[in-house]
């Protein structure tokens, strides 16, 4: 906790094993995704998924997201968030009692497309919330990882871009009000969960129309 407020992000290690994030990744064949980091931004096209299939297909967009039951009826990823520890954690940093308002799961193929998550910038989804990735693919700086600015979500002198990289399984916890982009990814593809706890009701959540809160 004391490490989640100083830097704005803290690494809770590889939490699922290899062969969870081989059947998460599994999990995904034919569910519908779409053409953008969120179905709102999308072509409001669906798409069936097929990555050994279609990869090849996929590459005109840097993002295609999927619907948030993808990931919340995942069984692993419904036994880990159930953790008293994790939501203690959660809600001791927040200073409430916390919701998961939002829960998206990425596909990022190697693409030419200049997508703005790439620029840093910060995420106002509300006065205050936090953010878990889950890495269901290894990530490193050629496939895709998050940067952040660390200690910027506070008043600090001391700004240090950071990679967060991982192996498969890997869950990080993220202040997203802090200074962070996406990066290009090179090499091979990127498959991620990003969930979000906070209040309910909050900009985000109205801005998508709720369609990446979990039900």
């Amino acid at each position: 906790l004391n490490d989640l407020k100083e830097y704005g992000y803290i690494s809770l290690g590889k939490i699922f094993t290899d062969n969870e994030c081989e059947n998460f990744i599994q999990f995904l064949e034919n569910k519908t995704c779409y053409n953008s980091q969120t179905a709102m931004q999308s072509s409001g096209n669906q798409i069936n998924f097929e990555l050994k299939k279609e990869k090849d297909n996929l590459k005109k967009n840097a993002y295609y997201c999927f619907n948030p039951e993808v990931t919340t009826n995942y069984e692993p990823f419904k036994k880990f968030i159930s953790s008293k520890k994790i939501i203690s954690l959660i809600d001791s940093y927040l200073n409430f009692k916390s919701e998961m308002y939002s829960s998206i799961t990425w596909y990022n193929p190697q693409s030419n497309e200049d997508h703005y998550v790439h620029r840093k910038h910060r995420d106002h989804d509300d006065f205050k919330f936090l953010g878990m990735i889950i890495y269901w693919t290894n990530v490193d700086k050629n496939s895709g990882c998050l940067n952040i600015v660390e200690k910027s979500h506070e008043k600090s002198n001391q700004f240090k871009n950071k990679d967060l990289i991982g192996q498969a399984g890997t869950v990080y916890l993220v202040d997203f009000s802090s200074l962070h982009s996406g990066t290009k990814l090179i090499n091979n593809h990127r498959i991620t969960s990003f969930i979000r706890f906070g209040k309910f009701f909050n900009h985000a959540t109205v801005i998508d129309g709720w369609s990446h809160t979990p039900l």
